[in-house]
């Protein structure tokens, strides 16, 4: 119950807490942020989801080639996770936020749509293992004992491991973030939104692969992952100190 607890105050302390210090620290607009989480709401959870239901779920031809080969099951994961997702940040910069063309935005956008993401994988389905843990019900019988046999197998490893995953894949996003803003706002630097699609991707293989057994160390897979989120903290950190904030008055040229 101690650990469920922690998780779930966690996920819920950390997007808050980043959201409030940056806000502080930069003055950055909230509208950054609420961009951040529709954009991953919108192309993660709904048109990427709707994609799989077709590609994995669909029980079609296509599904059964992509499930049963490791190969294209990987490459299929991971890319369309980095196409809708990197391009949900393109399309927040360029047409959401296009009269925001500073530094801020890109960190605030980061925050917004990694902690979206924290919030609705991780504090939403701790908090109904620690309810159904204490005896709230939710639906049926059946439902309600399933949540509550999962509550009861998830340990000290299993809490902390839950936690270093969202961290890492909080680093990641900011990282992207400032990518593709400056693809989009740095004049010859569109190259640098296939380049975040191709990273994202990248970050996703280690858990493709341990969902097919092809690497069955959690250690390693938290660990790598950690390693490429810090990775992708840097590179979007090394691409944002890059960028030429336009002056007031005078717009910045962007690529067209």
């Amino acid at each position: 119950m101690a650990v469920l607890f922690a998780v779930t105050v966690f996920s819920l302390l950390l997007p808050l807490a980043l959201l409030i210090w940056w806000k502080k620290r930069s003055g950055a607009k909230l509208s950054a942020f609420l961009v951040g989480s529709f954009c991953f709401v919108l192309f993660a959870l709904v048109l990427e989801s709707a994609l799989h239901s077709v590609v994995l779920s669909g029980g079609n031809a296509l599904s059964y080639a992509v499930q049963s080969n490791p190969v294209l099951f990987v490459l299929y994961t991971a890319f369309a996770a980095g196409l809708f997702e990197e391009t949900g940040r393109f399309f927040g910069f360029r047409c959401l936020l296009r009269k925001q063309r500073s530094r801020e935005t890109a960190v605030a956008y980061g925050i917004g749509h990694g902690g979206i993401e924290v919030f609705l994988l991780l504090f939403v389905s701790y908090l109904m293992y620690l309810l159904a843990y204490l005896g709230v019900q939710f639906g049926d019988a059946e439902t309600t004992a399933g949540l509550a046999a999962i509550a009861g197998s998830i340990d000290l490893p299993g809490g902390l491991t839950a936690m270093l995953e969202r961290l890492s894949a909080v680093m990641g996003h900011l990282g992207l973030s400032m990518l593709v803003f400056t693809a989009v706002w740095q004049k010859g630097k569109r190259f640098r939104y296939p380049l975040a699609i191709l990273l994202h991707a990248l970050l996703d293989v280690p858990a493709a692969l341990f969902q097919l057994g092809v690497v069955s160390s959690v250690p390693a897979v938290e660990g790598l992952l950690a390693a490429l989120g810090a990775l992708l903290l840097l590179i979007g950190l090394r691409a944002l100190q890059g960028y030429a904030e336009p002056q007031e008055g005078i717009a910045n040229p962007a690529q067209t």
